[in-house]
């Protein structure tokens, strides 16, 4: 399909000559006629208020769009949610990985609105029903629609800034709490028993606001494409005997089994040592807050393919609900009460942080679950 659009407004009569700006939109239709309607609506002779034109590049299947996402920039996508090769909410989440910034109105026919509505809750800013919209209408959701995603980003980047300068100004004092703290600790057996009890409770309570802090300053980097990443040959057997040592206590103390099985001859990962180690801390940790006493855990280590190794950490805890599994990378998410067990207090950003250190090294990470029969949480690191 060409380029089409339309004839353009002044954006500003007492300035002859003014340049018109230019919405470049993307259309994933696979219907000629509907494609065919909505071209002719963005080259309709209808003048609203909109002061550009429109550039229309058409896509007839997911496939197709992706390819244009990735060589090309838009400012806007129009998405059908029936393509050959993709339905529903699996288009919403492929383009929005492809292009996180863009913003997306979803096409849908009456009888599938609810569906529209759903994919609007997850990430689209808006949609639109075939058949009952003019070209005015068309026009002003593609406008509103990038007018709300600019908002979002703008919100998304204060909202990064706050949490990274909040986070730095409280490291400071709960260094000061944490070193006092630790010098009382030495001297527990001078204390009496409820008061080295409390102490205790303080040391446990800073070291886990410690945690929340360093999420919240890794979050933030991430989300800003800031993250430190320094690749060096490492040896992935090793990094998964050494967190399984590191954290064989807080196992026993659960009552979990933990262990680690490693492949012999496996090669060395290009990999930061310091971020991996913190990507496997964070899915033990959780594997193991999830798994009931009298439950094991098991990290491994193995060849994935020539050029891979994966590292896998496998629980048999409650598991993960199928709705939940294709979010537990988002930001923010926290799935429900009984996938967080006893002690979740978490801020739902480590499994993020996780994703965007694997990402960053060129590996894959996912999770496959099933409900009261554990989780395994895989990922993959380049061979050295």
């Amino acid at each position: 399909m060409g380029i089409s659009r339309v004839d353009p407004i002044d954006v500003d009569a007492n300035q002859p000559g003014a340049r018109t700006p230019t919405t470049r939109v993307l259309m994933v239709e696979d219907n000629a006629v509907d494609a065919a309607v909505l071209e002719g609506a963005l080259v309709s002779d209808t003048k609203p208020e909109f002061g550009n034109t429109f550039e229309v590049t058409g896509a007839g299947d997911l496939d197709s769009a992706l390819r244009e996402l990735s060589g090309h920039a838009f400012d806007v996508a129009l998405l059908d949610l029936a393509l050959p090769d993709a339905h529903g909410l699996q288009i919403v989440e492929q383009a929005q990985a492809a292009a996180p910034d863009l913003p997306l109105v979803v096409l849908t026919g009456s009888d599938d609105a609810r569906l529209a509505r759903v994919a609007v809750g997850s990430g689209a800013q808006d949609y639109l029903v075939k058949g009952s919209f003019g070209a005015a209408d068309l026009m002003r959701t593609i406008t509103y629609a990038i007018e709300r995603k600019q908002l979002q980003l703008a919100q998304l980047d204060e909202k990064d800034r706050f949490l990274s300068l909040v986070s730095h100004e409280l490291r400071n004092p709960l260094t000061v709490i944490n070193a006092a703290l630790e010098i009382l600790a030495k001297a527990e057996p001078a204390l009496a028993g409820k008061d080295a009890e409390l102490v205790e409770i303080a040391r446990k309570n800073a070291r886990h606001l410690c945690t929340l802090i360093d999420d919240l300053v890794d979050s933030a980097a991430a989300a800003a494409d800031r993250l430190d990443i320094r690749p060096e040959p490492v040896a992935s057997g090793t990094l998964v005997t050494e967190v399984a040592d590191q954290l064989g206590f807080f196992a026993a103390r659960r009552g979990v089994t933990l262990r680690a099985s490693v492949d012999n001859g496996l090669a060395d990962v290009a990999a930061d040592r310091t971020r991996v180690r913190q990507v496997l801390v964070n899915l033990t940790t959780n594997a193991l807050k999830h798994t009931a006493p009298g439950g094991s855990v098991l990290v491994e280590a193995a060849a994935h393919d020539s050029a891979h190794v994966e590292i896998r950490v496998v629980d048999s805890g409650c598991g993960i609900a199928p709705e939940h599994l294709p979010h537990v990378f988002d930001r923010d998410f926290r799935g429900s009460g009984r996938e967080h067990g006893a002690n979740g207090q978490g801020l739902g950003l480590g499994l993020f942080v996780a994703k965007t250190i694997i990402d960053r090294h060129g590996g894959e990470i996912w999770i496959d679950s099933v409900i009261d029969r554990g989780t395994t949480a895989h990922f993959t690191l380049p061979v050295a």
